[in-house]
Parts: C-alpha cells; structure tokens; sequence
C-alpha cells in the first residue's frame, strides 16, 4: 500500500508515523535475512526514516514512541550505534514524558481516551520492550542507564516458572526471560557505573581498595549472570547447543547471543593478564568468595562466550534460522576476543582449532556484513585482527603452518578475500590494497606494527599498544563507530585490570 500510493500519499492517509514504522519494520527484517535481494535498498527507507525523526518528536504519542524506538533498533542493526543510542534517549523520553512507564495514577473514562490509548496491559507489555532494548545497548555501549528502575513498572512480565506451562506462545515466553535478562544487565550496569566513579582522582592505596572492589563487582556480576541462566527454561537456555532448529531458535539465539557478549565483557580483561597474576589476585581478593572461582577462570569464561557466539552466528546463518534481532556487532566482539586469546596461547592445540573457527566465523560475517555496510569497515578490521594474528602464526610451530589468509584462499580464492596471506605495509590503507574505486577509506589510520609478545606464561602483561588499542582500549578505527570500543563511565575498556593489577599482583 505505501508502495503503491506513494509515502506522501500513504503519511496523508495514515499518518507519519505508521509510515516510518512500516519503513523501518521492513528494513529490520532486511537486517536479520541479509541474503535477500530486495527492490529497493532498505538503507534507503532507514535515511528515509531518520529525516522524519524532526516530525515524530513535535507530538507526544504513543504511536510516535513506538516510530522513535523502531529507528533506533534500525540504526543498531545497520551499525550506527551512537546515533541509535542518541535516537533512543529521545524516545524514552518521549515515552517518559506520556507516563508510559509507570501505572496510571487514575483512570481516564473511557469517552475520553485517545485513538492511540493502551490499556493497562497493552501499556506494559510496550513500556518492557523499550526497557529491555535500551538495558541491552546501554549495557554494550558501556553507558549509563537512562531509566531507573524503582520509578517504572516492575522488569518481568510474569514469574519465570510460569513458562512452561501449556498455552504459553513461545514469543511469550522469550519475551518475558528477555524482559528478566534486561533486568540482570541494569543491576550490574549500575554497579559498575558507581565503582567506575571511584577511581577517577585516586591514586596510591585507595586506588588498589578500589580495584579490588571493581574485581570483586565484575565476579559477583557474573555469578550473578550465571545463575540466572540456570533458571531459564531448557529451550530458551542461553547456554544449551541444541538452538538451532526449532521455531523458537530466532528468540533464543538473541538471547544465547547477548547472554555470551555480557560474559565476554565482563571476563575479557583477564586475557591480558597473566594466569601468574590472576592467580595472586584471586588469592588476595577473592580467595573464600562465591566468585572465586570465576575470577581465576576468567579466561576460560570469555573464550568460551566467544566460542559459544561464533558458533552460533555461523549456524544461524547456515540453518537459515534467521534471528528474530541480528546481533552482528556482538559476533564482531566475540571475533576479537577470540583473536586476542589466539594470540596469547600460539603453542596451544586449541588455538588451532580456534584459528579454524575464526577463519569460518570471519567469513560468514562478512558476507552478512557486506550487505548491511558496503564503506569497507569491516574489512579494515579484519586487517587489523590479521596483522595481529600474524606475530603469533610466526613464531608458533601449530599455527605457522597455515594462517588465516592462507586457509581462506584455499577455501574460497583470492578474489573475494580480504584476508591477505602476506602482512600489509605499515602504511598501508585498504584503497591501495582493492585500488581507487573503493575511495571511502583513504582517510583510514596505519595498520599498526605490532610486536610479537613474549610467552604468556613468562608473566607477561599484555600491553594495548601491542594489539594496536589506544590508551583507552578502542580500537582506532576510522571514525571510531566500532561500538564496543565506545565506553563511557562504566569501564567495559580492556586496558582496565591488565594496568591496575600489575603493580600489586604481578610477579617480581
């Protein structure tokens, strides 16, 4: 119908905001099914979408929420983070603003209630949706919360034991463990944000205190995280391998997805830290606690997430399981990760068989990848993960046998494949690798020269500038729009523990 009569016509008739809802519905679904060829290029509706944001926020409505939230989540899924989370602060304000947070105070007769009025239920089921996407980005970007959760409705929709009762749809029962998720994901963003606080202009003894406290917070996160999903339901467990599948795999996967990433940022610190110096500080600060034993397999727990995300991301994809939210920027940050744990352990027969995966992984996102942005970011990240890999390929008799640009040559020929089997030049951009048609990325940094690190088990800090990360710990990116470098008054930076720990705990 929008086609057809045209979006002047179609806004005439049924408003603006349903305009960009169905514009926006639509290319969301593009997002989460790549592989589709449609007739008009769904970036074009979301630009579209966003030049009617200045007409969606002059009137306070719940249909111009629902349109501001859509954009946001759009914006996410085609990988404009920043301006998603800008977008969803206007939105839950907009929403905020209505009430729709909270129970009415008193009831409107119902002559007197609006075309776009909700009832009771209807207003909390729409007020838990924005709740739980904006805990979800909040939580990855590392940024303060906008909403509190004393002042709205209560974050579940019913008891957890109630999902398995029979006449439950099963997007009933993954909403609510995804509403139940969100609310894990505020608590421990909120704790982190006041522990982050405490160490801005504190040196000396007060500034171990409060990195003990900061280590002592990210442990309780995750046994925290941990026994919530022990809770879940077997068919939405977030740690289960039997996802793929069934009509349910698209909630779950979203759920098994966001689930790994929340363990990968709270544990990934630990990869740039001796398992010497773990093992000290877990000796000093969490020897007798109930996270004890997360804090000295803090490794293992983000390789593993990881693992878990490729995995899944790759099964997804080749089942045809489409998610019912992509997750692509998550499966970037598992990507990472993976490579820097590569990296650390070169001699390790697991890192072989994990080179394999992240060889698989890359080139599965990639392909999801080029569909959604065609700027060539991605590749510029996959040669810098390669520049990195290759110190360790190098020196390691298990992985010097086949690197991952050779290994991706083999399988699918060098045409198509941005992981070069040679190191780039220091100054090397990706224009001069694919030639001056692709002018996009001239501005791009160096590739930086990276050094190949001593063996992890010498008690070796990892430094950043080993793995080309700037003091902050983001990766300098062009443009700097790779989201899980952006952190802001949490601390999700990876440079966090591997520069406090090392003075007190590391090994003379």
């Amino acid at each position: 119908m929008a086609l057809g009569s045209g979006p002047t016509g179609f806004a005439e008739a049924r408003g603006i905001d349903i305009l960009a809802q169905l514009y926006l519905v639509w290319s969301i679904g593009f997002a989460a099914q790549p592989f589709l060829d449609p007739v008009v290029d769904p970036k074009e509706y979301l630009d579209y979408c966003k030049n009617l944001l200045g007409h969606l926020v002059t009137t306070n409505s719940v249909e111009n929420v629902r349109a501001t939230v859509l954009l946001a989540i759009c914006m996410q899924c085609f990988d404009d983070c920043a301006g998603a989370w800008n977008t969803l602060t206007v939105g839950v304000s907009m929403a905020m603003s209505m009430g729709l947070h909270k129970p009415r105070t008193s009831r409107r007769n119902c002559q007197n209630s609006k075309p776009d009025s909700l009832d009771d239920e209807e207003r909390r089921i729409f007020w838990l949706g924005i709740y739980s996407f904006e805990k979800f980005l909040a939580f990855e970007m590392g940024r303060l919360s906008m909403i509190d959760d004393e002042e709205c409705y209560p974050p579940h929709v019913y008891d957890l034991a109630t999902h398995t009762e029979a006449g439950t749809s099963s997007k009933g029962r993954a909403f609510a463990v995804t509403v139940d998720l969100a609310r894990i994901f505020s608590e421990i963003g909120r704790n982190s944000v006041v522990i982050s606080r405490k160490e801005h202009g504190v040196v000396g003894p007060a500034l171990q205190a409060v990195i003990a406290e900061k280590v002592e917070k990210v442990g309780e996160a995750q046994l925290l995280l941990t026994r919530w999903a022990e809770s879940v339901p077997d068919e939405l467990r977030p740690t289960s391998d039997i996802l793929i599948g069934s009509k349910i795999c698209p909630f779950a996967s979203y759920i098994s997805m966001q689930y790994n990433n929340a363990l990968v940022i709270l544990s990934r610190n630990s990869l740039l830290i001796s398992e010497e110096a773990i093992s000290l500080a877990a000796n000093t600060i969490a020897k007798g606690k109930p996270w004890d034993y997360i804090v000295r397999n803090g490794q293992s727990i983000a390789v593993n997430a990881a693992r878990k995300m490729l995995r899944l991301q790759v099964e997804v994809l080749d089942s045809k399981s489409n998610a019912i939210y992509p997750s692509l920027l998550v499966a970037l940050h598992a990507l990472a990760t993976l490579a820097i744990h590569i990296v650390t352990h070169p001699d390790s027969r697991i890192s072989a068989m994990d080179l394999h995966l992240l060889r698989m992984a890359s080139e599965t996102i990639k392909e999801v990848y080029s569909r959604i942005r065609v700027d060539g970011l991605f590749d510029n990240l996959l040669q810098k993960i390669e520049g990195i890999l290759l110190q360790a390929t190098q020196a390691s008799n298990r992985l010097g046998a086949q690197t991952i640009g050779e290994a991706i040559l083999a399988t699918t020929g060098a045409q198509s494949n941005c992981w070069s089997a040679q190191a780039p030049e220091p100054n090397q951009t990706p224009d001069s690798r694919r030639g001056e048609s692709e002018g996009q990325m001239k501005d791009a940094r160096p590739i930086p020269a990276v050094s190949a690190p001593p063996p992890f088990n010498q008690n070796y800090i990892v430094s950043d500038a080993d793995f080309g990360y700037d003091t902050m710990g983001g990766m300098p990116i062009p443009g700097d729009k790779w989201s899980p470098s952006q952190s802001d008054g949490v601390g999700w930076d990876w440079s966090c523990f591997s520069q406090l720990l090392a003075e007190q705990f590391q090994p003379q």
